[in-house]
């Protein structure tokens, strides 16, 4: 079985910018399923991942970065790893969803297989409020008397 490429972090959000100090901000990161108010729908996403700095992978000198919708690619991209960078961002991509589905982010790299940094649920929102059941025609029970 081919070796995985090691990640440190692999984060979906809605947008990422670049702070001081060589940090990054994450906009509203998805920490479970994306849901969307409605579907079809175009969604904006930022991405954020972290290679492990190991020497397993110091073989990473070219990444490629593959988004699929279910099992169809939409889009990839590339980073050129051979100076020893460990973060990949995009900062802003849209994606256009037509309905349920999965989203997953893949990487590759010469030497390595498939690895899947990110897979996430896209799901419609259900409009129906959350609410506890109705009361029982019952009324509570009368307070002691004190």
């Amino acid at each position: 079985m081919p070796r995985k490429i090691s990640i440190v972090n692999a984060i979906l959000c809605e947008y990422v910018g670049n702070g001081n100090n060589n940090k990054h901000i994450l906009v509203n990161t998805f920490s479970g399923d994306i849901i969307a108010g409605s579907l079809p729908a175009t969604l904006g996403f930022g991405l954020y991942i972290e290679i492990a700095r190991t020497a397993k992978n110091e073989m990473v000198k070219q990444l490629e970065i593959e988004f699929r919708l279910g099992d169809q690619p939409i889009f990839a991209a590339g980073s050129d790893m051979s100076n020893g960078a460990t973060v990949f961002v995009v900062p802003l991509f849209q994606v256009r969803i037509e309905g349920p589905t999965t989203l997953e982010v893949v990487l590759r790299s010469a030497g390595f297989g498939e690895t899947v940094a990110i897979r996430k649920s896209v799901l419609l929102n259900d409009p129906s409020p959350i609410a506890s059941p109705p009361p029982s025609s019952q009324s509570p029970p009368d307070a002691p008397a004190s």
